[in-house]
């Protein structure tokens, strides 16, 4: 097992049948932030020139144990955040980010 699974929940390829040799897991702890109040994107949360104030441990979702959140409320914005490098080797190359089970609203 490489040394970065250890750390890492979840490390295998998400989606077996699509299976790529060359791919990143972003899966790990990540900034996290309810915006209940649907201000992050006035506030410039975005920006990312202060931290979000939480972490979530991903992929769980915030209603999970696991996630280190465990909350079962409603919320209907929240913001993640996380900084990575692309490997040296991607350089030149089409970069694609997906995430599973979440939703994007631009207004």
């Amino acid at each position: 097992m490489a040394e970065q699974d250890l750390f890492t929940p979840r490390p295998e390829y998400p989606r077996p049948q699509f299976v790529r040799s060359d791919w990143l897991n972003l899966n790990g702890v990540w900034e996290f932030a309810f915006d209940d109040a649907d201000v992050g994107l006035l506030e410039g949360w975005a920006t990312r020139e202060t931290p979000l104030g939480g972490e979530i441990l991903v992929p769980f979702p915030f209603q999970s144990g696991r996630s280190g959140i465990g909350r079962s409320d409603l919320h209907d914005i929240l913001w993640y955040a996380r900084c990575f490098d692309v490997p040296d080797s991607y350089l030149g190359r089409e970069v694609h980010l997906r995430f599973g089970a979440v939703d994007f609203y631009v207004k």
